[in-house]
């Protein structure tokens, strides 16, 4: 298994500022869950927010990746799917 680096950020902005939990999940092509998880970012009308999350992925293939992330609340505000 190899890392595969994923930075999940948030630029310096005025429309999202506060705290956020950003989720991803990553599914084979058999729709199988092969990585899953959330990280918590905060950020200011000046300052955006950053985190690395390693992803472990058994090997290279397509996959579907869905990112989601909420404010304080619990509402998203923003949602991706994608292959990659």
């Amino acid at each position: 298994d190899k890392a595969v680096p994923l930075t999940l950020s948030i630029p310096a902005n005025e429309i999202f500022t506060g705290p956020f939990q950003a989720s991803w999940k990553i599914e084979d092509l058999a729709g199988k869950v092969v990585d899953q998880g959330s990280k918590k970012l905060e950020t200011t009308a000046g300052k955006g927010s950053e985190a690395e999350v390693p992803l472990t992925l058994k090997e290279c293939g397509l996959y579907f990746l869905q990112l989601d992330l909420k404010d304080a609340q619990g509402k998203v505000v923003k949602d991706r799917k994608s292959v990659v």
